[in-house]
């Protein structure tokens, strides 16, 4: 089982004078049992200060690896657990002053006045009261573990692990160290491996690892250094406008002091490197249509770094603005667009792509705002859509817009027939519109009436229902096959007003009695009759009767008449009956019945 301790808590078989009995049954389950315990930071910080209360330290336990006053140090000449520890004066005995040099010659701790005296022209060193006491303890005799192995470096926690030592039998005892610079923190563990919490991130610390014996002696030291991770930056967001970027991000709880390293790279190539104090950014310059990635690092004082935090974005290619139809036609339609000042300083081309329903597009390339699309099909919707293309590769959104081309106007309109009641047309198909379905749309009307049409696949139409004597206006469409037409081609007709047709006639000396019969068309039609004769010589006389018969008198005996007989309408037109005559009876003649 891994064994974790806080490199800020206190070891229990130092912490008060009043815990004795819960250090000792917590010394014994560690040692026992596997289990290691949690020791204090300032455990052994070499600086002569007692782990418990702070006081001045008078001894220092190279078993606990912790310093003691003259109050807490007692619980070790009390205690049958902790009797059996290696205590070490920290002063002097005879001169009273702090043991701070080491004499290699008598393998002992001297202070100042020792070397002027006893020591004189001995090899002295100066030395942490702690290493000096733990050089003494190491015997070669007793084997040391296996090379130590870091299984996890945190931002604030090291794990690591050792194998046993060499053909020593177990169980085994190690005393794990730790530490930065004089800061150093130790404790004993029971088993192969220790996790170390609470450290600060970005620092270098050293572990080593030595095998106790049972007399508290030790064996040479394993060891090995790591950096604690630095935590990388928080929240890390960018805020895209055109062709720069907005970067900000924040600074991770337990750092304190540090700076920030940023790295751009544009598809994938590095471009540039930025060192900054404040947590932001504006990266300018960038390019249209780009992929770059933005790596932000924190960076302590001692230089360690961070692993980046990133974020990657692409830049945008503008979309062309203003997409205008300037005109269309029955094959062809001319466009022009504009675009944004920035894109003007990236190099590039327009890709303009038409299509219709059913079929692929079709592309064109353009080094200008404008282009002609000729080639299309008359009547036809098609949808355009205008690209910038970066001459570099990639392409932007599209502007698009529908437009439907112009279906053509039938050719040579022709009017064949008129009668009182219909009419009858012709007309050529456009010669754009062969290989294009269509049918023609065929509209007429008379002033003040409804608008009436029909349709027709031919290039003839017969319109019938017409009003005798009425002035029409004859429209001729092409349809397209999705319902588009063309402007018309228009004609305008006046349709014939029928002439009464003579049913019968008799004469005398000098009358004439007439009736006829009218056309069923003219039966629909408000009319009246104007029935003109004429002698020659004389001047023409006429009547006007509301019937269709009508007694001509006054005539005179003898004499050849020229008669017609005239259908008239409301609007005064009238039409135009082909004459006939007759003869009066000469005087005295009798009319035999």
């Amino acid at each position: 089982m891994k064994k974790s301790v806080s490199s800020g808590a206190s070891d229990p078989s130092m912490r008060t004078d009043q815990s004795k009995d819960q250090s000792l049954d917590f010394s014994i389950k560690s040692l026992d049992s596997g289990h290691a315990p949690s020791v204090s930071s300032s455990g052994v910080s070499g600086e002569g200060i007692c782990d418990v209360c702070s006081d001045t330290a008078v001894k220092i336990c190279l078993t606990c690896m912790a310093f003691y006053c003259g109050t807490h140090v007692k619980d070790h000449y009390t205690s049958p657990d902790l009797e059996r520890h290696q205590l070490q004066n920290l002063r002097c005995e005879l001169h009273h002053k702090k043991l701070k040099l080491y004499c290699r010659a008598d393998q002992s701790a001297i202070c100042s006045r020792c070397l002027l005296h006893d020591h004189k022209g001995h090899d002295v060193i100066e030395q942490n009261p702690l290493e000096t006491s733990l050089e003494s303890t190491i015997r070669k005799d007793i084997p040391r573990p296996g090379e130590i192995q870091f299984t996890s470096v945190q931002t604030d926690s090291v794990s690591l692990r050792w194998s046993p030592p060499e053909g020593a039998p177990g169980p085994h005892r190690f005393r794990v160290t730790w530490g930065r610079g004089h800061k150093q923190h130790s404790m004993i563990v029971g088993g192969l491996d220790l996790t170390v919490t609470e450290l600060i991130p970005g620092v270098k610390y050293n572990f080593a690892v030595a095998t106790l014996s049972e007399n508290g002696l030790q064996s040479s030291c394993v060891d090995g250094f790591v950096h604690t991770e630095v935590p990388p930056p928080e929240n890390l967001t960018v805020d895209l406008s055109p062709l720069k970027a907005s970067v900000e991000w924040t600074k991770p709880a337990g750092v304190d002091k540090a700076s920030y390293l940023l790295e751009l790279f544009r598809d994938q190539k590095r471009i540039d490197a930025i060192t900054r104090d404040s947590p932001n950014y504006t990266i300018p310059g960038l390019q249209h249509g780009r992929d770059y990635t933005i790596n932000v690092y924190i960076v302590l004082n001692n230089g360690c770094q961070s692993k980046p935090s990133s974020q990657r974005f692409r830049t945008e290619i503008p979309v062309p603005e203003g997409l205008t139809v300037m005109s269309i036609t029955t094959s062809s339609v001319s466009l022009s667009w504009e675009v944004s000042p920035e894109i003007n300083q990236t190099p590039h081309s327009f890709l303009v792509s038409y299509q219709s329903e059913g079929t692929e597009p079709q592309p064109i390339s353009t080094e200008s705002c404008s282009t002609d699309i000729t080639g299309l099909k008359p009547g036809t919707e098609y949808t355009v859509r205008v690209y910038i293309q970066l001459k570099e590769g990639g392409k932007g959104q599209p502007a698009s817009k529908m437009i439907k081309t112009e279906v053509p106007v039938p050719d040579n309109l022709a009017v064949g027939s008129v009668t009182a009641s219909s009419a009858n047309f012709s007309w050529e198909v456009p010669p754009e519109m062969n290989q294009t379905p269509h049918r023609f749309l065929v509209s007429y009307q008379s002033e003040g009436t409804e608008l009436w049409s029909i349709t027709t696949e031919s290039c003839s139409a017969d319109i019938k229902g017409l009003k005798p004597g009425t002035l029409y206006t004859v429209e001729v469409y092409t349809q397209g096959q999705h319902g588009g037409k063309s402007q018309p081609v228009s004609h305008k007709i006046k349709t014939e007003i029928t002439a009464p047709r003579l049913a019968g006639s008799s004469v005398t000396e000098t009358s004439a009695s007439l009736r006829w019969e009218v056309s069923p068309e003219m039966k629909q039609t408000p009319h009246s009759f104007l029935v003109s004769y004429q002698s020659e010589g004389a001047e023409p006389q006429s009547i006007s009767p509301k019937s269709c018969s009508a007694v001509i008198s006054g005539l005179k005996p003898g004499t050849e008449y020229t008669v017609r007989i005239d259908t008239v309408l409301d609007q005064g037109r009238k039409s135009n009956s082909a004459p006939f005559k007759i003869n009066t009876r000469p005087a005295g003649t009798c009319l035999l019945v």
